[in-house]
């Protein structure tokens, strides 16, 4: 991952469970640990996506939020212009 202060850093998921087509878990396997579940539910007309990271270190969680936030909006907006433009 290229941070927005220039440097690089690991960023390495692990898929832990798929069950197709609703649930991915993942987990981040370098610093900062944390578990990634994703769960996709069909609503009328399309889907909602709920995002919920687990940090195995909640100081670490509450250290790295202003960056983990705005990042994950930025990742879900993406999502859905590809979504959109598919």
């Amino acid at each position: 991952m290229h941070g927005p202060d220039g440097n690089n850093y690991p960023n390495v998921m692990v898929f832990q469970e798929i069950v197709a087509p609703n649930i991915i878990v993942m987990r981040h396997s370098v610093e900062p640990f944390f578990t990634l579940t994703i769960n996709i539910e069909d609503v009328d007309g399309g889907a909602v996506i709920n995002w919920h990271q687990d940090f195995d270190n909640e100081e670490v969680a509450r250290n790295i939020a202003h960056i983990v936030k705005p990042a994950n909006e930025q990742i879900l907006e993406k999502l859905q212009a590809l979504i959109a433009g598919s």
